[in-house]
């Protein structure tokens, strides 16, 4: 871990710096962590077990001298363990942050950062922590970015499970909130099966009930577009005034799914963006869809044009 410092000269690094310092204290001495770690593992332990094995030795019982040693070795190798794992993202979240050119001025929850590292210290899956690790940089950028409740979903996924939700989640789109698009319930055309919507369902990603609905509709005496994010790409849709409401099925994220599914690159998929815009084509609607160049703080689309008629 020597490169932890390293990582945290630039300006944008200080918050993290400061957060973790405050939660665990000891980001300034990544070459005397091992050390550290052993230390207040045995300060954990010297009172009970030393006294023990103390009086062990008076009595002569050398097998209860050789358990209790053992039992000591035991925590101090836990808490090495566990001090490797939260370098381990506190690192990552410090390479993520090197690009950020400003975060947000406001602190961090202290249950918050309390909960977090409680739970890091014993991820030692490299793909988990750096899971996390994007947690910890997304909260450092705007707090409030992951709710509590979210980081205990997270605790109890499984490696599988984060597999299967970034899979589903390539077929997001997003206006106003996050959404699957689900033509007739079944996307099993885009290799995902009913097992694997129900799996998240019973995460806590997925919202449970089949056959939600989403509307469109026009009741405006001019034309109106929508515009539907999917991942480095806009769909819009045009729709002339005073049309036919447009109903189409979806399933939706949860709160959890909807923080955590901005953690995802998607690659979006035309077919999927074409079967969208033939459910919702008619004589009134017309769909484009077009490469994103920015999206402003208030939320403002550019993107190139012209668009591409679907």
């Amino acid at each position: 871990m020597d490169n932890l410092v390293k990582i945290m000269d630039g300006k944008p690094l200080e918050k993290l710096i400061e957060v973790v310092s405050n939660a665990i204290g000891t980001l300034y001495e990544p070459k005397q962590i091992v050390r550290k770690a052993k230390a207040e593992a045995k300060a954990e332990s010297i009172i009970a077990i030393e006294q023990a094995k103390t009086q062990a030795i008076i009595d002569g019982d050398l097998e209860k001298v050789k358990y209790l040693e053992r039992i000591n070795n035991r925590i101090v190798n836990k808490e090495e363990k566990r001090q490797k794992n939260i370098e381990e993202v506190v690192s990552n979240a410090g390479k993520i942050l090197e690009s950020e050119e400003n975060v947000s001025k406001e602190p961090l929850n202290s249950d918050w950062t309390t909960r977090f590292f409680d739970i890091v210290q014993d991820v030692s899956d490299n793909d988990m922590q750096l899971l996390w690790s994007q947690i910890l940089a997304g909260e450092i950028k705007q707090p409030k970015s992951y709710s509590l409740r979210t980081l205990e979903l997270l605790r109890n996924m499984t490696k599988d499970d984060a597999e299967l939700f970034q899979k589903v989640a390539q077929l997001t789109f997003v206006c106003g909130d996050a959404f699957l698009y689900t033509p007739n319930n079944d996307l099993s055309k885009f290799g995902i099966n009913y097992v694997d919507i129900a799996k998240l369902v019973e995460i806590g990603l997925l919202r449970p009930g089949d056959f939600v609905q989403r509307h469109l509709s026009s009741q405006e005496l001019t034309d109106t577009k929508t515009a539907f994010i999917y991942g480095d790409i806009v769909v819009i849709v045009s729709i002339k005034a005073k049309s036919q409401e447009i109903i189409f099925p979806i399933r939706s994220f949860t709160t959890s799914g909807q923080e955590l599914y901005q953690l995802i690159d998607i690659s979006p998929n035309i077919d999927y963006i074409k079967d969208f815009a033939n459910a919702i084509k008619n004589k009134n609607t017309k769909v484009t869809y077009s490469k994103i160049i920015s999206i402003d703080e208030e939320g403002s689309i550019r993107y190139k044009t012209p668009e591409i008629e679907i």
